[in-house]
């Protein structure tokens, strides 16, 4: 395959999985919503870890994704 191919590839698989209507695209609305909540943040430790974790793991997936949640995810670092 070309590279120009390839990179055409990449593209639709990234996008792909990080949609809302896959598994893990779900799970990066549930991470960024629990996150975006100082509710749900200050209930439960482990849920906020967990919570920060996913949406670190999220970020390494796709650049889109990090630009997303990169403001959000050292906001939540700067607090703590």
């Amino acid at each position: 395959m070309q590279d120009a191919q390839l990179d055409a590839l990449q593209t639709e698989l990234e996008a792909e999985l990080l949609s809302h209507s896959s598994l893990v695209g779900c799970w990066g609305a549930v991470a960024q919503g629990v996150c975006s909540s100082p509710l749900l943040l200050g209930a439960h430790e482990g849920l906020a870890s967990c919570a920060v974790m996913a949406m670190c793991k999220l970020m390494l997936l796709d650049v889109e994704c990090c630009d997303t949640m990169a403001p959000l995810f050292f906001t939540l670092l700067t607090k703590r």
